[in-house]
């Protein structure tokens, strides 16, 4: 957070591009067969999140007692993934400990459990007034949080689902909208918005007023621009993204989330220098025991009971087969790479 103090703004990102993604996966259900299996969504969301989300619970619990900071009363918050709306009446961001960084979970997992319904009845509706109701939602959850901003508490708009809703429902904007001239349109301007990104930061504060008002907006509309680029192969941003070392940061990305606040609390207890270099090996260490010995075979597992249950051959699911197929020409668009693991 020294040298990055804007750095909350990548948890903006993945919001939207968690919302791309999901709205993505249900539209080709929908598209497909009609219809949206909810009960298959649902076991597909709690094999991806929970297995590794309890064991980081047990782990923290372990070291919150050997630390002396006791994670007790934040367990039922983060178990019940409502830890979100348990800091938005906190006035201190470090209310929840090693379980903090569960509050964008929690929103996750409310977006989860209400967007599948919520787009089976945009979809009912007739075609040209799908996105203007996507739009309208966006617009009120924004000025919702632009209201709420003006009574000073930032913890209340930081957390709450209702007013960081809407850069989740700017990915399912884009994704409800493939429009060949919009990507075609972004992968022209694209470095913008990357810029404006990476400008921020290093120069916003999650706590500023205008962050707050405008920023998160913002940050949504410039992720769903690069995320609409990114579905035209040969960009350069997707180029660099597409290489080795980020694509196993992509694959470790929600270990690395759920892991890094325990990481980081490690070198200080042990009495270590160089505490931040020594946390990061930590976290990606913790990431990738999470990633290769909890959450990958239980996909692998999910995907073969789930292929067992159709009657098809027990073969992993494109979700967890390694690795990702490529195109005869060797490109791909990083965000249906992303879809394989999604």
């Amino acid at each position: 957070m020294g040298l990055l103090p804007g750095g909350f703004l990548g948890v903006d990102v993945f919001f939207v591009l968690s919302g791309f993604l999901i709205t993505s996966i249900l539209l080709h259900e929908w598209n497909s067969f009609d219809r949206i299996e909810f009960r298959s969504f649902y076991a597909r969301r709690a094999v991806r999140i929970l297995p590794a989300f309890l064991v980081f619970a047990v782990a923290a619990l372990i070291c919150g007692q050997v630390i002396n900071k006791p994670e007790w009363d934040h367990l039922p918050w983060a178990l019940s993934f409502t830890i979100n709306w348990r800091l938005a009446v906190q006035d201190s961001p470090t209310w929840g400990g090693l379980f903090s960084p569960i509050w964008s979970l929690s929103i996750e997992e409310q977006f989860y459990l209400l967007w599948p319904f919520a787009l089976v009845a945009v979809l009912k509706a007739k075609a040209g007034a799908r996105l203007w109701i996507i739009a309208a939602a966006i617009l009120i959850v924004a000025l919702w949080r632009f209201h709420l901003s003006g009574y000073g508490h930032p913890m209340r708009t930081y957390n709450g689902f209702d007013t960081r809703a809407d850069t989740l429902l700017v990915g399912c904007f884009i994704a409800l909208w493939p429009s060949e001239r919009l990507s075609r349109f972004a992968a022209r301007i694209y470095l913008v918005p990357v810029a404006g990104l990476l400008i921020a930061a290093v120069v916003t504060h999650w706590d500023s007023p205008i962050v707050h008002e405008i920023g998160f907006s913002l940050a949504a509309i410039s992720a769903g621009l690069i995320i609409a680029a990114l579905q035209q192969p040969g960009t350069i941003v997707g180029f660099w993204l597409s290489r080795a070392p980020f694509r196993l940061i992509g694959r470790l990305s929600y270990s690395l989330y759920l892991w890094h606040m325990l990481a980081f609390s490690l070198p200080p207890y042990l009495g270590i220098h160089g505490q931040r270099p020594l946390g990061l090996l930590f976290a990606l260490a913790m990431a990738a025991g999470s990633y290769y010995w909890i959450e990958r075979p239980c996909l692998r597992w999910h995907s073969r009971r789930a292929a067992a249950r159709r009657g098809d051959a027990l073969e992993p699911s494109p979700a967890s087969r390694e690795p990702i197929p490529q195109p005869a020409d060797g490109r791909q668009s990083l965000v249906e790479q992303a879809r394989y693991r999604y």
